[in-house]
């Protein structure tokens, strides 16, 4: 009789779910979210300076970003990686403060993030800070704009130098697959195009740098027209003042670089052309070229269509 029980209560818990299992209606269909609005506001100083100021008060916390428009595509062919060495020296010091005594500034005011990173076609430094610290991270970028070459010397180049050389050894030469981006760009870009050279550039350019270039660079790179501020958070845009970048001179010397001209007359690289650069003389694949053969069909037209020529 217990037996008959069990098997009852069962069939009946099966009959339950079974009942409500049909009696779920389907869900809806999936609707496509709309696309985030961020409200911001965009202007120019008179010296040249972009400013987007975008606030958002839900945290009490800012996020600064000085985003210069200069990256490896604005070297020349004997200088590869010093725009990624030029971002180093920006943290050596300035007139006003020593070699890292901004970023210990930053820290002590509970400033996060606070970083630089380069690119083909800009330099972006960046920090994000509580909202009463605001003016002191706007501060120091101001300071780095205005007031670098004051404090440059040849120590500090040589210092830099060493850093940078280190950070290639380690991030690309003794990583395993390392040196696989740097033959993806040597491979799809030809001689002469500006994004073949890789961004870390070479131990023999970063060496043969000189402290001339250092500041020949910064002079028509580094000015306020040829930058763009971002300021996003906990902030007030109608009384948000930007007075440490005001008086800082604009440049008749910045000009956004033309990739397309300085590409002019240079021929892109077919799926066929780079494949033959992934084997040496014996006919046998480059050490890791291999893993790019699958891809080279996709990055052809692509290549073709985007390469500036």
């Amino acid at each position: 009789m217990r037996n008959v029980a069990v098997v009852l209560t069962l069939l009946l818990s099966s009959s339950i779910a079974a009942f409500a299992g049909a009696a779920t209606p389907a869900p809806p269909p999936a609707v496509a979210a709309a696309a985030p609005s961020i409200p911001f506001t965009k202007y120019r100083l008179d010296n040249g300076l972009e400013v987007i100021l975008a606030p958002d008060k839900r945290l009490p916390v800012v996020a600064v970003n000085l985003w210069y428009h200069v990256g490896a595509a604005n070297e020349t062919p004997d200088r590869t990686g010093f725009a990624h060495l030029f971002e180093h020296m920006m943290f050596t010091g300035t007139k006003h403060v020593a070699r890292g005594e901004a970023e210990r500034l930053l820290e002590a005011a509970g400033g996060a993030d606070s970083n630089a990173t380069t690119g083909f076609d800009s330099t972006k430094y960046y920090d994000t800070v509580p909202a009463n610290q605001l003016a002191l991270a706007l501060w120091t970028h101001a300071d780095r704009m205005g007031y670098l070459l004051d404090a440059l010397d040849q120590k500090a180049l040589a210092n830099q130098q060493d850093v940078v050389r280190n950070e290639r050894r380690e991030t690309t030469e003794n990583r395993p697959y390392g040196i696989v981006d740097e033959a993806v760009f040597r491979n799809l870009f030809p001689v002469g195009h500006p994004y073949r050279p890789y961004i870390m550039g070479s131990h023999a350019d970063i060496q043969a740098a000189r402290l001339a270039d250092v500041r020949d660079f910064f002079k028509r790179y580094y000015r306020p027209n040829n930058a763009t501020l971002t300021i996003v958070g906990d902030f007030d845009a109608a009384t948000q003042t930007l007075c440490g970048f005001v008086g800082i001179p604009w440049s008749a010397e910045v000009r956004r670089f033309d990739k397309t001209a300085q590409a002019r007359g240079v021929s892109t690289a077919s799926a066929g052309q780079v494949r033959k650069g992934l084997y040496d003389g014996s006919g046998q694949w480059r050490p890791y070229a291999r893993q790019l053969e699958p891809v080279l069909p996709i990055l052809a037209p692509w290549i073709e269509r985007f390469g500036y020529a």
